[in-house]
């Protein structure tokens, strides 16, 4: 069984932190290229990080698809064991976790799902598609794809895969390791960058609202992205103007004030704060 492994590079990478991406998967996984996995390293940037994904997707040739970026890496020797436990029980979905680097074991631990949509009714998660192992032949079938020239386009796409998953393994197998960068595109401090992210964070809540409409049981996630829509507000220190105007389009789309559930203190706490807040 072979893996594709899509990584997007655009003309303002930095080449060492590829060349160190590239050699954690070439000489760090007892794994022979051509016949474990293959490299789509894409290159086109004109359509953002999404649209970068959506053609490397479009040539995979692997059982499966993972997302790597240009500037992350993948834990030593821990792609094997998850290569073993996706062929052995083939599910649609497969999850990790993110490493600091430690020595990974050699089995992987996890929990089965006989729908993915049973997961996220129950859980709150990271959407992050680089922490998801996806099998083409469902991506495909399904005609998933990633909204495109827009930051936050994981949420809505790792949601609605969940929600048309079969079988889903959930793992804390820590693989994938994240290299926070000051000078990263999500990491720009400048107040184009910030309201970009906060405009393009609220677009992914409207599609996301599209798909609780068709998957009812992604209500969960829905809310915790609009908190965390909030939060990221109030980091991102934009204007007062901007806030309202976010408010305005939450509100018109019905997602505004955040509504009453069952979700556990922290959640009631969050969402009285924020109602009370921007009245």
């Amino acid at each position: 069984m072979m893996l594709s492994i899509i990584i997007p590079f655009f003309g303002n990478a930095e080449k060492d932190l590829l060349n160190d991406c590239l050699s954690s998967v070439r000489s760090h996984q007892q794994l022979t290229e051509g016949e474990d996995y293959e490299i789509i390293l894409v290159t086109d940037g004109s359509k953002g990080l999404g649209g970068a994904r959506n053609l490397g997707v479009a040539q995979a040739k692997g059982e499966y698809v993972m997302f790597l970026d240009a500037d992350d890496e993948l834990a030593y020797e821990g792609l094997k064991p998850c290569l073993n436990i996706l062929e052995e029980y083939l599910p649609d979905i497969m999850s990790v976790d993110f490493s600091a680097g430690e020595r990974v074991p050699q089995t992987v631990s996890y929990q089965m799902y006989a729908h993915g949509k049973e997961f996220v009714r129950k859980h709150n998660f990271t959407g992050s598609a680089c922490r998801h192992f996806f099998r083409l032949h469902f991506l495909k079938k399904n005609k998933l794809t990633f909204a495109e020239n827009c930051m936050h386009e994981d949420e809505d796409f790792t949601l609605k895969a969940y929600c048309l998953a079969r079988r889903t393994m959930i793992s804390d197998y820590p693989l994938y390791m994240y290299k926070l960068r000051a000078n990263s595109l999500m990491n720009d401090s400048s107040t184009e960058a910030c309201s970009k992210r906060i405009s393009d964070f609220c677009s992914m809540l409207l599609r996301v609202q599209q798909i609780v409409k068709k998957h009812p049981d992604a209500l969960r996630r829905l809310r915790f992205l609009t908190l965390d829509c909030f939060t990221r507000m109030r980091r991102e220190e934009i204007s007062k103007a901007e806030r309202q105007k976010v408010v305005d389009t939450l509100r018109k789309a019905g997602l505004f004030p955040i509504a009453k559930a069952p979700y556990g203190i922290k959640y009631q706490l969050a969402r009285l704060w924020v109602n009370l807040r921007n009245k």
